[in-house]
């Protein structure tokens, strides 16, 4: 089982390139524009993009959202991304920690990310499957503490897996296990989709389950279904199938402006340029996460391009943030007056 995890992480990681696996939908941000404040009565020097994350202090709202380890490859974009997330002072989300936890072999291609930034926010990575099948809330919080994470992000990818090679599709029971992880874990729990979009009626039956964070992938990036789609073999009667969900999902833009309530929101999910993502957080989001993006830039030279990508991201948002007027996010997140709709 652990060589058939593996392989499937290096194609996930390599399809993850192609352009034709992204949603036939966008996340909707080309539809706000900021208004334009002549007369900000700031300074541009005094406008601040610095936050907190996991009660750490970050220097942008931004994200290395999860994407590998269990493998070689993995280790090595592990070590990249997180010289990238070091040097910029951001968080950086591992990919999913199953390798580690069926074979301890695999813990150093996770913690490796700790030993290369010893001071961010970390955040481990699991799918609900795996918890409802009963995984041990001891050995998983063990694991973290072995790789130095600060939360458990647990992603909900039910369409995923139907069309994943032995995929994981027994979803019953899952809103009871996810209230207890959430209740008895000892890190903090942030629940997240993986581009389909968390929809407003789970966001709040998540909050009812006393969640504080959830990442909303909403559809407008990668789009897993097509992923797996290209791992199907050819007479799989499932890859006919894949088209019909190729634009299925609740877009990251309408989550973030129709949700009211109380949750901590991380936007991911079609968060491919700077632009897009300084608009989500005026649309609501507490931080942006983007991955496909991140991983484009990696493949060309490793962290260095990261860099260049986030402090280019980071300057746009700062330049957004002077022209509407605003000196810190705490005025800049979730203000929609900034924005008008074309």
């Amino acid at each position: 089982m652990t060589k058939v995890i593996d392989q499937r992480k290096k194609d996930h990681l390599r399809i993850a390139l192609s352009p034709t696996i992204t949603s036939q939908k966008t996340a909707g941000f080309e539809k706000w524009q900021f208004i334009h404040n002549a007369l900000p009565e700031i300074n541009f020097s005094d406008v601040s993009t610095e936050t907190s994350f996991l009660g750490k202090t970050i220097s942008a709202p931004f994200i290395i959202s999860c994407m590998t380890g269990g493998e070689t490859m993995g280790k090595n974009l592990n070590i990249e991304l997180a010289k990238a997330a070091h040097h910029l002072n951001i968080p950086l989300g591992l990919g999913s920690i199953r390798p580690a936890l069926e074979d301890a072999s695999k813990i150093a291609t996770y913690a490796i990310a700790r030993e290369t930034a010893p001071h961010i926010p970390i955040m481990a990575n699991i799918g609900l499957a795996q918890l409802i099948q009963g995984q041990s809330i001891e050995k998983v919080s063990t694991l973290c503490t072995q790789i130095g994470a600060d939360a458990l992000a647990v992603h909900l990818n039910p369409l995923q897996e139907v069309f994943q090679t032995d995929g994981d599709t027994q979803f019953a029971g899952g809103e009871r296990v996810l209230q207890q992880w959430i209740r008895e874990f000892p890190l903090p729990i942030i629940v997240k989709e993986v581009g389909m979009g968390l929809s407003l009626n789970l966001l709040y039956r998540l909050e009812s389950m006393g969640l504080k964070m959830a990442d909303i992938a909403g559809a407008g990036g990668t789009n897993w279904v097509l992923v797996e789609e290209q791992r199907l073999p050819e007479n799989d009667i499932k890859k006919e199938v894949a088209s019909s969900f190729s634009n299925w999902g609740e877009t990251s833009s309408y989550i973030l402006e129709n949700y009211k309530g109380s949750l901590s929101l991380v936007a991911s999910g079609g968060i491919n340029d700077a632009m897009s993502a300084a608009v989500a957080l005026a649309l609501g989001a507490k931080h942006v996460a983007s991955a496909r993006s991140i991983l484009l830039s990696s493949d060309k030279s490793g962290a260095k391009a990261i860099i260049q990508k986030l402090e280019t991201w980071q300057l746009t948002l700062k330049t957004s943030m002077f022209a509407t007027g605003q000196s810190s996010l705490k005025s800049f997140i979730g203000n929609t007056a900034l924005l008008r709709k074309n």
